[in-house]
């Protein structure tokens, strides 16, 4: 493990990143692997920008070389370049922000140059509507795995599994089998932040799994013998495992499915999928927070928007109010028709003309 720098000694560029994504984020801070992999790329991508601006290596510029005006310019390099979104730049610029509080701490002579890159802009979004699936589409979805198939069954069983809790794909591939219960017939999902969630299963996810486990799941290789998804290899799922697996049933459902090619089929798309099903069927959003492990109501409020459905029916009985308002216009003989007979008219045909608007 890489020791703090000295405190009496700034420590260069390179000896900083090193220290931060070595032990300030997975001693310190706690950090998934996930997450540590992804400022290590950010870090990966800044470095590569900072040499190219300024012609020398890592190994001899200090931190004074990280200014604001250039982490702006990086930021809007990766958009422009490289064609990242807006939500990947505010991650990148995240990855930054922590650094220049780890280096606060390891050179606190320098604390004061960088401190106001802590102040980067947060760049706005455009917040996509979700793309879920439709009751048919996930039973279209589910009837294109041959469970005739060991790996077919196994997809199967993580498919519905990940339907069933809503989990995100990274907490899919890590699930463990000590982590379930069959007899109570739960899941202990760890999320974001090393945070425990306990999510009721399906009778039918429990069935398919007791027989995955106990006929269809490939012998694992040593060190994998807890991990319940297992791949063809005999070790646990990637994310990109999962990605490509469920991509490809999405693709062979297109086929039958025209409105598959509408929609972004990924494994967040079951997450969101659980989440809609779950408010279609009443739940609370304060249990589907819980559901997905949400940190904050404001990301489980987003489905509330989705919902085309709910929203169509909503309109319905609107227009019922609405239609008891204009006939009650129509029928007023306070406004003088005479001038609008082809507007009055109009407004008549709009009626249900099970209830038509009595003639003036």
């Amino acid at each position: 493990m890489t020791s703090t720098p000295r405190g009496d000694t700034s420590p260069d560029l390179r000896e900083a990143v090193e220290y931060y994504l070595s032990v300030y984020l997975p001693v310190h801070r706690g950090m998934s692997k996930n997450t540590i992999a992804s400022y290590r790329q950010c870090f990966k991508q800044f470095i590569s920008f900072i040499e190219k601006r300024t012609g020398r290596t890592i190994e001899t510029l200090d931190l004074s070389i990280v200014t604001y005006d250039l982490t702006l310019d990086f930021l809007t390099c990766i958009e422009i370049e490289r064609g990242v979104c807006a939500a990947t730049r505010n991650q990148r610029a995240a990855a930054i922000k922590s650094f220049v509080k780890c280096c606060s701490l390891i050179a606190p002579g320098k604390a004061s140059e960088i401190s106001h890159l802590r102040h980067i802009p947060h760049k706005r979004t455009c917040h996509k509507v979700i793309d879920y699936l439709t009751h048919d589409e996930l039973r279209q979805l589910f009837s294109q795995i041959d469970l005739s198939h060991p790996d077919g069954f196994r997809d199967f069983v993580i498919i519905k599994f990940m339907y069933n809790t809503g989990c995100r794909v990274s907490e899919a591939a890590g699930m463990r089998l000590s982590w379930l219960d069959m007899q109570r017939g739960n899941a202990h999902v760890w999320g974001k932040g090393a945070k425990e969630r306990v999510i009721p299963l399906f009778n039918t996810t429990v069935s398919f799994i007791e027989i995955y486990l106990r006929s269809e799941r490939i012998k694992p290789e040593k060190g994998y013998e807890d991990v319940l998804f297992i791949n063809r290899s005999g070790y646990s799922f990637t994310r990109s495992g999962l990605y490509k697996m469920i991509k490809k049933y999405a693709s062979l459902a297109t086929r039958f499915n025209p409105s598959f090619r509408q929609k972004r089929i990924t494994p967040h798309t079951l997450r969101h999928t659980a989440a809609v099903h779950l408010m279609q069927s009443g739940v609370s959003y304060r249990t589907i927070q819980s559901w997905l492990g949400h940190s904050d109501m404001e990301t489980t409020m987003q489905y509330a928007q989705v919902d085309i459905e709910h929203k169509r029916k909503a309109l319905e009985k609107f227009s019922t109010f609405d239609n008891m308002v204009l006939q009650a216009f129509l029928s007023s003989g306070k406004f003088d028709w005479n001038k609008n007979p082809e507007m009055r008219q109009w407004l008549i045909n709009l009626q249900n003309p099970d209830d038509p608007a009595p003639e003036k």
